[in-house]
């Protein structure tokens, strides 16, 4: 990354920041749907994800703080603030069925 860095002129140093976004995007989206077509949320834990969306509310104020608004960072953030939130919200609304499937997962276990 350094090396790209140095070597693209500073008006392409987004592409650095931006070239994330799809990895972002497919691997969060794929988690989400995921969860969408079981209607449950698995291990995931609702501390786990919710340090996550504090962690990227905070990201945004600190980034607003001490860069400004830099449109490219401040909308990378917000994605990764976006599909945390719907995560959490998953978390939150699967919770009854994500307690029934571990309890399943439990009774197999034990047999």
């Amino acid at each position: 990354v350094l090396g790209m860095y140095a070597l693209l002129p500073p008006e392409w140093h987004f592409l650095l920041i931006t070239s994330s976004w799809p990895v972002l995007l497919y691997s969060r989206g794929n988690q989400i749907m995921e969860s969408y077509k079981v209607k449950h949320t698995g291990a995931q834990s609702v501390i786990t994800v919710g340090l996550n969306t504090l962690g990227a509310v905070m990201r945004i104020f600190t980034t607003l703080k001490e860069v400004g608004f830099n449109a490219v960072l401040i909308f990378g953030f917000s994605l990764g603030l976006l599909t945390n939130c719907t995560m959490l919200a998953q978390v939150i609304l699967y919770k009854q069925n994500t307690q029934q499937f571990l309890k399943s997962l439990k009774e197999k276990k034990d047999d």
